[in-house]
């Protein structure tokens, strides 16, 4: 028996809802699913306001970032053609770590909260437009991880 795609797709959704309930109902002062529906659609008590500026913004952040780290992976796989690529083959890792040492050192993370996070991005991009331009075309992409 096979297992359709879209099955499999809405199976995960499923799932995906069902966590990020769990997440809005549980911390470290848990509430009853009830009480925790009645705060995000109404209410300004104490749990009204657990729910909306600590709950939910956490669950909605923890599922935009696995979604860009996974998009961000399966683009890197896509670009080295290599199903098992991860960024420390190619130096991408150390790279950022030295964009946001540069801008620490540098000062530039006192002027903006974002400057450091920015630096590192910025350090992991050059880097992989530096390694994929000097050697993508020549080598190959089994040359690049190697």
């Amino acid at each position: 028996m096979t297992v359709k795609p879209t099955s499999i797709f809405m199976l995960l959704g499923v799932a995906l809802l069902v966590l990020s309930g769990t997440s809005v109902v549980c911390g470290a002062a848990p509430l009853p699913w009830r009480a925790a529906l009645l705060g995000l659609f109404g209410g300004n008590d104490a749990n009204a306001i657990i729910v909306r500026e600590i709950r939910l913004p956490r669950t909605v952040l923890a599922v935009l970032i696995g979604a860009g780290l996974g998009a961000a992976g399966a683009a890197l796989q896509a670009l080295l053609r290599n199903p098992l690529a991860e960024p420390g083959v190619i130096g991408i890792s150390a790279s950022s770590a030295l964009g946001a040492v540069l801008v620490y050192y540098g000062g530039l993370n006192s002027a903006h909260a974002l400057a450091l996070p920015l630096g590192g991005l910025a350090g992991g991009l050059c880097a992989t437009l530096l390694l994929y331009g000097l050697a993508a075309h020549r080598l190959g992409t089994a040359g690049l991880i190697l």
